[in-house]
């Protein structure tokens, strides 16, 4: 159906998302929303941060192994939380109801927030962060 759309100039309406809390008890609200994971045990849904400056997708340790995630070669990456291991695999999602393969760094720990970043899912999408409405839009 996408195909059709495009090649009939017919244009996407756009998800909207509301800023929330990632963390239960925080008081500041990010631009977040759902991913889908689809995997051989079925649809995992996840609440995640959109990061304009994260290069890729990062997932805790307990998200990777929830989605059977492989240990593929360990790599280090740098940024906030320090330094830390990760794997890279790609994997099936859903964002703003599009169905992408997507590149995901899945950390050697759970201390890392989930982060969907830009490479296979920023340039697929005009995105609008509005601030002064508390909004997030896919377009």
């Amino acid at each position: 159906m996408n195909w059709f759309k495009r090649l009939f100039g017919i244009q996407r309406e756009g998800v909207t998302y509301k800023y929330d809390k990632i963390i239960d008890g925080e008081v500041n609200k990010h631009p977040v929303c759902i991913v889908t994971f689809k995997n051989s045990g079925g649809n995992v849904d996840l609440k995640m941060l959109v990061d304009s400056g994260a290069d890729i997708t990062l997932l805790p340790k307990w998200a990777g192994e929830m989605l059977n995630l492989k240990r593929t070669d360990l790599k280090y990456i740098g940024g906030i939380a320090g330094r830390i291991g990760y794997y890279i695999n790609y994997t099936n999602a859903v964002v703003a109801g599009e169905t992408l393969t997507i590149p995901v760094a899945w950390a050697t720990q759970d201390t890392v927030p989930l982060l969907l970043g830009r490479q296979g899912v920023f340039d697929k999408f005009v995105i609008t962060f509005n601030e002064k409405k508390g909004e997030i839009n896919f377009k």
